[in-house]
């Protein structure tokens, strides 16, 4: 099993619709490539996990840095690991940009994504880049209120 991470800043004028139509795209993708792994968006910055074959993941690595619903792609880390993480998720995604998401309900969202990243089973480096990186753009969020 093939794992990436990478985080990239999202464009100035990307809406929730365009949202969506990655997640959509993402799920059909994936599902067809046996890929799975998790998108975290906040305050426009995307972190994200993929897991499957190796060239799979690298051909999609390939079309997200060509994407320009984003900018300033950075491969954060890759390996190789003995089982999935996010097994049963084509793409995991969270939206913590909306507006409804009370400050309360954010710090739910980060001590429940903490408590998961200490359950992970013998984590690889780069799933704990994955958490640590997201832990980071999620603190940034709940400092700013």
């Amino acid at each position: 099993m093939f794992e990436l991470v990478c985080c990239s800043k999202a464009s100035p004028s990307l809406t929730m619709d365009d949202i969506r139509a990655i997640l959509d795209t993402a799920n059909q993708f994936n599902d067809a490539h046996d890929i799975t792994g998790c998108l975290l968006y906040y305050n426009n910055e995307f972190v994200q996990l993929l897991e499957g074959d190796k060239t799979e993941v690298l051909d999609l690595y390939e079309n997200i840095k060509r994407d320009k619903r984003h900018s300033y792609v950075l491969l954060l880390g890759k390996g190789e690991k003995e089982k999935r993480l996010f097994d049963n998720w084509n793409m995991a995604f969270q939206d913590l940009n909306n507006e409804s998401n009370a400050k309360s309900e954010m710090k739910e969202f980060t001590r429940n994504f903490e408590a998961l990243s200490e359950l992970s089973k013998t984590p690889t480096h780069v799933t704990e880049l994955f958490f640590e990186v997201s832990k980071l753009i999620l603190s940034y969020g709940l400092e700013a209120e």
